[in-house]
């Protein structure tokens, strides 16, 4: 846990220096959330389906 919090600072101060926005910052999250999240779920259906 540990590990994580210290790569998302990591990644906040990487991204200030960058000059991304505040909005800018919260897409590329939930891109990555999505990414996490959808493609397993639609793996796990598409195997169920077949």
């Amino acid at each position: 846990m540990a590990a994580i919090l210290d790569t998302q600072v990591a990644e906040e101060k990487a991204a200030q220096r960058q000059g991304r926005t505040l909005t800018a910052r919260a897409k590329a999250w939930a891109v990555s959330v999505l990414g996490y999240v959808v493609e397993p779920v639609s793996s796990w259906l598409a195997a169920a389906t077949h």
